[in-house]
């Protein structure tokens, strides 16, 4: 059983066939399969210029802000000891 299948009860296929067995209700992404549901948010995909502008336009922060993009399995990612905010980008096919 894959960490997908613990959460929604069903093993993940095609597109089609995983999309319909979740449902999704504001903010709430809810297996149809288990009942279970999970808070979701909004993929926003932002240029690095962009988050540098936003930055500068937020005022003064604390510490030192370092964005990059890894490839990678994303497992051994948040067992690295970093304390680091992780994004990533998946698909519903196998």
């Amino acid at each position: 059983m894959d960490w997908f299948e613990k959460l929604t009860g069903f093993r993940e296929t095609s597109y089609e066939n995983t999309r319909s067995k979740l449902k999704v209700e504001g903010s709430r992404l809810q297996s149809l399969i288990n009942g279970k549901s999970y808070s979701i948010g909004q993929l926003e995909l932002v240029s690095l210029h962009d988050l540098r502008e936003r930055v500068k336009s937020a005022g003064s922060l604390c510490g030192r802000i370092k964005v990059s993009v890894v490839t990678g399995d994303v497992r051994q990612l948040h067992h690295s000891g970093l304390h680091d905010q992780l994004t990533v980008a998946t698909s519903f096919t196998k």
